[in-house]
């Protein structure tokens, strides 16, 4: 009989274990140009069921979208979109008069490059939103923005918060073009004007020393997670993968319950001039779901135009499926352009292939064949996986007694040569795992 390989500690998401498991990525998404991508409730109350979590449902254009998704899929981790270091302008309703109005020292500032404060508002570079930035080094705005943030999203549907440009960088520039201002280069997020004139820095040039915006980033999220989670909203952040024994890592991870990954196995589409990405995600999600986190990827194909092909969404797969242990979710797509990618659903019939739970862990490497040092192996109960992380074709041996099919359709042989940075999705009649 076959043992399988045990599912890591239950995360909030529901398990994943012996599927490939999908995450929605925003339903809906607006452009700078003033044109949006998003998902009707009546194409999300027909698809729900295939999603696990939905990072950013938008309700901004007054659709209820979240509403939807719960109402089709009560299993779905459903999140409000928020930027920790902004005061989101949907959710409170203030705009930059009011905090002028009634808080103007809570608006965050610029410094020019050498730590002269200026009038420039800081903002978040890319996000496109009239938010007004404010101090969250000042446990006034963080009690005040978690309890908005965490009313809001229980009046609209929502059950869990997606907190974005969580990094371990100062990553603020000045003057904000979203309030009116002209962008100013060199200049970074820096501090407050007091009531009474006097300025105060808070944090240092982040080409020097980020320790204050690490410190102030971490409280947040820590105190973020204990009261959404006394209300029963789960905590989900955008983060880039960092060194797992990092103490800053180590801690931020034990403060969230899912953790989203935007670069994934394919860095963008970059993976082939990167060998160390497959090794580097696969370690990362494997420490992730130990602790009993979820882990979403998000596989871009952005060298492809807006068109991912069959060959790129197995890679994505394939890849998925050698570390998901019970609590990882996967989203592929192109380039985001209006009406593809980001806020539009990407569904891929491969994903409908049924591998079953894994037999064991990965296995393969330069110590498992010297001779295909590149080569990885996972063998499920209806399959097996293969991927090649090296720039040079390898081959594979495959049990003698099994028949595969590719999800692809193309031909498999034994032994079954594999592209450099390919990979086979296979499935198998009977057991798998024997």
């Amino acid at each position: 009989m076959a043992t399988f390989y045990p599912a890591d500690p239950q995360s909030k998401l529901r398990s994943t274990y012996g599927r490939t498991a999908l995450a929605q990525i925003f339903d809906y998404f607006p452009y700078a140009n003033g044109s949006t991508t998003s998902m009707s409730t009546s194409a999300i109350s027909s698809d729900a069921y295939r999603y696990d979590w939905v990072w950013g449902s938008g309700n901004d254009d007054g659709i209820a979208r979240p509403q939807a998704w719960r109402g089709a899929n009560t299993a779905a981790l459903v999140t409000r979109y928020y930027i920790t270091e902004e005061d989101n302008i949907h959710v409170s309703g203030h705009n930059l008069q009011y905090w002028q109005s009634n808080h103007p020292d809570w608006i965050l500032y610029a410094c020019k490059s050498d730590g002269t404060p200026t009038h420039d508002i800081a903002y978040t570079p890319g996000d496109t939103f009239p938010d007004v930035p404010l101090n969250m080094h000042n446990p006034q705005v963080v009690q005040y923005q978690i309890q908005d943030l965490l009313a809001y999203a229980q009046a609209n549907g929502y059950n869990a918060i997606a907190l974005d440009q969580v990094v371990f960088k100062n990553i603020m520039a000045g003057g904000n073009p979203e309030l009116g201002q002209t962008v100013q280069p060199g200049e970074y997020g820096c501090g407050v004007w007091n009531n009474d004139g006097s300025f105060t820095t808070v944090y240092a040039n982040p080409k020097v020393d980020n320790s204050q915006w690490i410190a102030d980033l971490l409280n947040w999220v820590q105190q973020a997670k204990q009261a959404a989670n006394a209300v029963g909203i789960a905590v989900a952040v955008n983060h880039p993968p960092g060194n797992i024994n990092d103490p800053n890592e180590q801690a931020l991870l034990r403060s969230v319950d899912i953790t989203l990954d935007e670069s994934g196995f394919s860095d963008y589409g970059n993976y082939q001039n990167a060998p160390g990405v497959f090794m580097s995600t696969y370690n990362y999600m494997e420490y992730v779901q130990r602790l009993g986190d979820a882990i979403g990827l998000i596989d871009r194909w952005p060298n492809d135009g807006t068109t991912v092909q069959s060959q790129h969404v197995e890679y994505s797969i394939a890849t998925y499926l050698m570390a998901n242990e019970g609590n990882a979710d996967l989203y592929v797509d192109g380039n985001n352009t209006v009406g593809y990618g980001y806020g539009s659903e990407e569904y891929f019939s491969q994903y409908s292939a049924q591998l079953g739970a894994p037999c064991d862990a990965m296995y393969g490497g330069s110590s498992y064949d010297p001779n295909n040092p590149y080569l990885y192996y996972r063998r499920f109960e209806s399959g097996m996986v293969l991927v090649n992380a090296g720039n040079s074709s390898q081959t594979a041996t495959l049990p003698s007694d099994h028949t595969y099919t590719d999800i692809n359709y193309r031909p498999v042989s034994n032994p079954q040569t594999v592209a450099p940075f390919d990979a086979y999705v296979l499935t198998t009649t009977g057991n798998g795992c024997q």
